[in-house]
């Protein structure tokens, strides 16, 4: 067997398995959901509304038929960054192969985006937080960036109000053709 047929073969399989793990993470089934699959998606909602309105953010809102359980995993991925421990972690993979372990997960990951929302300063520094750690540039001594702006914001910005204001006048180049 020659290498491209074992790549070709690899890849087939690859794609057959994404498939099968869309089909898995989007199948809700037709039936309504019973009373306690309700109540389970209601006290869902209320806690990924309290997380999200301390970030300043809606809750996504439930798919038809959605189990509780996928949109317990959707509402964890929307804040899934603030957590670094979490972060690269397919939430959907785990929620499926251990339901304990992914409250566990969804609990942190909903406890430290409450954090960061209720502290927005913290996200802020570096030694509080990995996040920024990762962005800075190395031999910058970890001190957050700062403006090179000096002055009153009034000054800056009065050109642009008052008598005279910015128009276009031509697009320049980039439509050279007259329209009819």
């Amino acid at each position: 067997m020659a290498l491209d047929d074992k790549y070709d073969a690899l890849l087939t399989a690859e794609r057959a398995l994404d498939r099968r793990e869309r089909a898995l993470n989007h199948d809700t089934g037709s039936r309504p959901l019973d009373q306690q699959q309700r109540a389970e998606l209601l006290a869902a909602q209320r806690q990924a509304a309290q997380v999200y309105q301390t970030l300043s953010r809606s809750p996504p809102a439930p798919l038809p038929n959605e189990p509780p359980i996928y949109y317990r995993v959707r509402a964890a991925v929307g804040v899934q960054d603030h957590s670094p421990q979490w972060r690269y972690t397919n939430l959907f993979r785990l929620a499926r192969a251990s339901p304990s372990a992914f409250a566990n997960a969804e609990t942190e990951i909903f406890a430290q985006a409450t954090k960061d929302g209720l502290d927005p300063t913290d996200a802020w520094r570096p030694d509080a937080n990995t996040r920024l750690r990762e962005r800075i540039v190395p031999g910058h001594n970890g001190a957050p960036p700062t403006s090179t702006f000096h002055g009153s914001a009034a000054v800056a910005i009065a050109p642009l109000t008052g008598a005279h204001q910015l128009a276009v006048k031509s697009f320049g180049p980039r439509f050279q053709f007259r329209r009819p």
